[in-house]
């Protein structure tokens, strides 16, 4: 994503959203860490009204006693897990994908990096700011680029997760820049006012630092820049955003230039760390337009 932004119109949250299913998931598994801490009799009685669905009566069938009696188990047994998920640490409940408490530091979460596919993204979320970061340690020590950076307490209002928060960010992204590119104007992500956007091109970007061409969003009135890489570009694409989320792991492959129809063309690769699926992505040169886009099970 490689992008820096702030202010513009974007969609509601999906309550179906796969994102959000995968939340879920997260969720189940501090829940199971945390029934796996309870005294076994109590434990039964959670995982049968909760996960196993049987009623209080049927429970109390099982267990040879009354349904008050099994109701006033549940409770104490609802309070002790309650107290045992509180205790985990902040580090522990983001690494699970549930952020409780602020924070000012940087947390590991359960997003692994996109480029190189081996560490665990770092993140921030601040409600209060609308302040969101991810960052890979062993890619920032290389590049000294976070991974996303950007403020929007509108756009991450009432996120408690990192993932919620980056699959709203990509969503925000794909259009903000696609837009931007299409009509070379974008709202400044500073002062919201109209910002020029242009495509640097690759000498340019070297001699900035960067490894690819870059979609750039400069505002003449505040001097703000926002900027996204191509392949920063095409991973905020719907169709990559639910790769990355099937395959969980994903590592990019360097970009390649090439030629399609005689014009000059970019190449984005991203692999499965832990299969053989792959996904390319061809963008035009030019106007980066997506030319298209394939999956297949071989690594090149």
């Amino acid at each position: 994503m490689r992008e820096q932004l702030n202010d513009w119109p974007f969609e509601p949250k999906d309550p179906l959203d796969l994102e959000v299913l995968l939340e879920q998931e997260a969720l189940a598994q501090l829940i199971e860490k945390g029934l796996a801490a309870l005294p076994d009799a109590m434990r039964k009685v959670l995982i049968a009204k909760y996960i196993d669905e049987y009623s209080l009566t049927e429970i109390a069938e099982q267990l040879q006693t009354t349904p008050e009696a099994i109701a006033a188990r549940l409770q104490r047994g609802k309070h002790a897990l309650r107290r045992v998920l509180l205790m985990a640490s902040p580090e522990d409940r983001a690494l699970y994908g549930i952020l409780s408490t602020p924070t000012a530091g940087w947390l590991t979460t359960p997003i692994w990096c996109p480029d190189c596919g081996t560490h665990r993204l770092q993140g921030k979320l601040e409600q209060a700011t609308g302040y969101f970061a991810l960052r890979c340690a062993s890619c920032f020590k290389r590049t000294q680029t976070d991974f996303a950076r950007w403020q929007n307490h509108e756009l991450f209002h009432g996120l408690k997760t990192f993932r919620a928060a980056l699959t709203q960010l990509a969503r925000f992204g794909h259009v903000y820049y696609r837009q931007g590119l299409a009509s070379r104007r974008a709202s400044c992500q500073l002062c919201g006012k109209p910002a020029h956007v242009r495509l640097v091109k690759s000498d340019e970007a070297s001699n900035a630092g960067l490894n690819s061409s870059l979609v750039l969003v400069d505002c003449a009135e505040c001097k703000a820049q926002a900027f996204t890489d191509v392949d920063g570009l095409v991973l905020c694409h719907p169709a990559v955003q639910r790769f990355w989320r099937q395959q969980k792991r994903i590592a990019t492959r360097p970009q390649q230039v090439t030629e399609v129809a005689g014009r000059p063309a970019f190449l984005s690769r991203f692999v499965s760390v832990q299969g053989a699926q792959k996904i390319t992505v061809i963008s035009d040169g030019e106007t980066l337009e997506i030319l298209g886009i394939g999956e297949d099970a071989s690594h090149d």
